[in-house]
């Protein structure tokens, strides 16, 4: 039995020889992968809301020592007075990143824990609050956030943007390009120095931005 078994394959692979040339002789089928039903899922920018303010303080929490923490009041009086220009990044319902800025004069600050002054012709976007959550590091949020707010800026005509570094962000900001820029006023810089440790006035020109 097992000769007579043996012949006939041999047989079957004489016929089917042509239709395998250069190819293996008896290919595998592999069936076909499921398809994933895990999608990708781009965290995106959006405008932050009244109800975020809960999640955004739990990333401050997580971002600061308790001398620059600030508090609930203040976070909602800010986005009352600006709320086209504070984003949170959503990440399947979850806020991990926030960044709080608004259309100011270049050359002044807010004091650290005061409520936004909006100027009627301002020139300058200030980005005066970036923290993220400690599990969203290091998947470039902060840049997404930051050229988000720049091209904000850019609709309402604002070709400077300005900031304080804490935390020896210095070299974060450098690399975004903002540099050191002095304060002539010294009323701004007491407003500076309510910004414990070493704090510096950064700036950089917004014209033209990059999409």
């Amino acid at each position: 039995m097992r000769e007579e078994t043996r012949s006939t394959l041999t047989d079957l692979e004489k016929a089917f020889a042509p239709l395998h040339r250069g190819r293996e002789r008896f290919p595998i089928i592999r069936p076909k992968a499921k398809a994933s039903l895990n999608y990708p899922v781009e965290t995106r920018i959006r405008p932050m809301r009244e109800a975020d303010i809960r999640f955004v303080l739990a990333i401050q929490a997580e971002s600061y020592p308790l001398t620059h923490i600030e508090s609930e009041a203040v976070f909602r009086l800010r986005l009352d007075s600006a709320p086209h220009t504070a984003w949170v990044a959503e990440d399947c319902g979850n806020v991990m990143a926030y960044l709080v800025a608004y259309p100011s004069l270049y050359g002044t600050i807010t004091p650290l824990g005061a409520v936004f002054s909006i100027p009627a012709l301002p020139d300058c976007l200030y980005l005066h609050d970036l923290a993220l959550s400690p599990k969203a590091r290091g998947r470039g949020l902060a840049g997404r956030l930051i050229r988000h707010a720049w091209q904000t800026a850019g609709r309402f005509g604002l070709e400077v943007s300005a900031l304080v570094s804490v935390q020896g962000s210095h070299d974060f900001w450098s690399g975004m390009g903002y540099r050191i820029s002095s304060l002539v006023d010294p009323a701004q810089q007491s407003h500076l120095e309510t910004y414990a440790g070493s704090g510096w006035y950064m700036a950089r020109s917004l014209a033209p931005v990059a999409p």
